[in-house]
């Protein structure tokens, strides 16, 4: 818009200068024309010229010169003496037509206009009217400023009409990138709903509505699928269980060893199945949740200390009481699955640390082992997924249940090399809102 402006308004400046700059001339000429007219003959009556031109130039604000058939000047409204007559005089003398021009030189400029004074059919000498320039344009700065104040005014209305048609295409925009944003996090019940917008985008809104339907649908029937396998798969295997306990109560010492790796097995096969469970699991945020992590770190330092001082490997907690967001039952989870996957994998010590970090709380668990390789740290967050240095016997879902807790509520999960070797994997939760003081 301001280009187009511009590009309007500079032409128009200039054209409306010349318009004004011709309508002097033309002016200038009926008013030489006038003065020829009242002067007549230049031989005649030479006492009462002075004072007739010296009236025309107080009227027309400029120089009046008359001068007779030889070019000789007769009188001059400047009072300066008599001299050489200005060039478009004397064309309009020898033409015998009028002459007038805009008149640049070492002094101001001028507009020339310059009439013969004809009696009976000769000329008999030339009017000449000089305006000076400055005076013609004395009105243009007020029309320029007019032009500049149409032309802003011109210009922050477009500037609103265009805000308003970009907000229209924004807002909707906004939401569209909002919902996405949610649907990203795991919100699966999102909906951008009837969207006031140009067809495009209601078109987009639409099938946006459309795939997170059809996306929440094929996540419900997996994870319906896996719960109710997980729950056919309990019985039996609680079944089989019983009977392998059963038969290596009276098993001879020859069978013991595959019945005892049986058990092992279906062991193994029982913590699937429940971790399956829990990744099938609904999930349900009722009400504002608050847990302590320094709290909930301490209790899993308890909970894990016998079993991993059998490894002969110390394990601890620091840092601050930060508090999260989140289900104690979930962070508990959380902290299960991670210090059992710094025991299988990992080697050494096992901290725990907590910290919170403005808006932020963050919960890590890192080992002293051989680490996680750079190309798999990316991965090992996946369902089923287990590095190419994991020992047998793993289901890849411990990372995963992890992923899924923390964005259950809205956390994020890091993996990478602890700062003293090894592994660590960061948690980082929402703090929950500060309460108000009534």
């Amino acid at each position: 818009m301001l280009t187009v402006i511009v590009a309007f308004g500079i032409p128009l400046a200039l054209s409306f200068e010349r318009r004004v700059v011709a309508e002097a001339q033309g002016r200038s000429l009926a008013q030489a024309q006038a003065i020829a007219s009242a002067v007549g003959d230049p031989r005649e009556d030479e006492d009462e010229i002075p004072r007739v031109i010296a009236d025309a130039a107080r009227v027309i604000g400029g120089r009046v010169t008359v001068v007779d058939a030889a070019g000789a000047v007769v009188a001059d409204s400047s009072g300066t003496p008599p001299g050489d007559a200005a060039t478009e005089v004397l064309r309009a003398l020898g033409s015998r037509a009028p002459v007038s021009e805009v008149r640049r030189g070492e002094g101001p400029e001028v507009v020339g206009t310059s009439v013969p004074i004809v009696e009976e059919g000769e000329v008999v000498g030339a009017v000449g009217i000089e305006v000076p320039l400055d005076r013609v344009r004395a009105g243009l700065p007020r029309t320029y400023l007019a032009l500049g104040v149409v032309g802003s005014a011109a210009l922050l209305a477009g500037l609103a009409i265009a805000f308003a048609l970009a907000g229209s295409f924004a807002r909707p925009l906004r939401r569209l990138a909002a919902s996405a944003a949610r649907l990203g996090r795991g919100d699966l019940g999102v909906r951008t709903g009837e969207v006031r917008a140009p067809r495009e985008i209601r078109e987009v809104a639409t099938s946006f509505d459309e795939m997170a339907e059809r996306l929440q649908a094929t996540v419900r029937a997996q994870r319906r699928f896996a719960g109710n396998a997980s729950h056919q798969l309990r019985t039996p295997l609680t079944a089989l269980k019983l009977r392998i306990e059963a038969a290596l109560a009276g098993a001879p010492e020859d069978l013991r060893p595959e019945l005892e790796a049986a058990d092992h097995e279906v062991d193994r096969l029982t913590a699937i199945v429940e971790r399956l469970l829990v990744l099938s699991r609904r999930v349900e945020r009722t009400g504002p949740w608050e847990s302590s992590l320094g709290d909930l770190a301490a209790a899993a330092v308890d909970r894990w200390r016998a079993r991993l001082a059998q490894a002969r490997r110390p394990i601890n907690a620091t840092g601050d009481d930060a508090r999260a967001a989140a289900n104690p039952a979930d962070v508990e989870q959380i902290l299960d699955n991670l210090i059992e996957n710094a025991l299988v994998h990992g080697g050494g010590a096992v901290t725990i640390e907590t910290r919170a970090a403005g808006a932020r709380a963050m919960l890590a668990v890192e080992d002293r082992g051989r680490g996680i390789r750079d190309e798999e740290a990316a991965r090992v967050l996946e369902r089923f997924y287990r590095g190419s240095e994991a020992p047998a016997g793993g289901s890849g879902l411990g990372l995963a249940i992890v992923r899924d807790l923390a964005e259950r509520w809205e956390g994020e999960v890091r993996v990478g090399p602890g700062p003293g070797g090894g592994a660590r994997v960061e948690i980082e939760l929402p703090a929950p809102p500060p309460t108000r003081a009534r």
